[in-house]
């Protein structure tokens, strides 16, 4: 027999801006994005400008259920792309800024909580990241800017 694609449906007036997978699919994390407050319709295939920044749901069940930690201290990133290491434990997301530039985010955590990549490798630097991939360990990380260059990082492994 054929297998066959199971549908998972965002809440009202959201849609699913990316998404990224254990080995084993057990473990899911997506963003979600909604339509602004006070915006006709709903926020799919809009421009981000139409919606209100996006959340970070993460899902341990194969995507039956979802759930939000906490993305840190700088409020309401525009989240964008995300991406896991093969556990699904170590995350990565970038988040961009409707003024210019932006950050990458990390979690060791499942996505529970989240720390900006200060790194000294950015200060001066306006990067806009358009796409974030992970090695299977999450112990390298490689993103996309907007100019269409790509950056690599070897974190330090305690």
């Amino acid at each position: 027999g054929a297998e066959k694609w199971s549908k998972k449906t965002p809440g009202e007036g959201a849609w699913y801006q990316a998404i990224t997978s254990s080995s084993n699919g057990k473990r899911l994390a997506v963003i979600e994005w909604k339509a602004s407050e006070g915006s006709s319709g709903d926020c799919h295939g809009s421009s981000p400008e139409f919606c209100t920044n996006g959340t970070i749901l993460t899902s341990s069940d194969y995507g039956e259920t979802f759930t939000s930690g906490s993305q840190g201290a700088w409020t309401a990133p525009e989240w964008y792309d995300i991406t896991s290491n093969s556990e699904g434990d170590k995350l990565a997301a970038v988040a961009r800024r409707n003024f210019g530039g932006s950050n990458i985010w990390t979690s060791s955590d499942y996505g529970v909580t989240w720390t900006r990549d200060d790194s000294d490798s950015f200060q001066g630097n306006m990067t806009t990241w358009r796409s974030i991939a992970s090695s299977s360990s999450g112990d390298r990380l490689a993103a996309v800017d907007e100019g269409g260059y790509i950056w690599t990082l070897a974190r330090r492994v305690d």
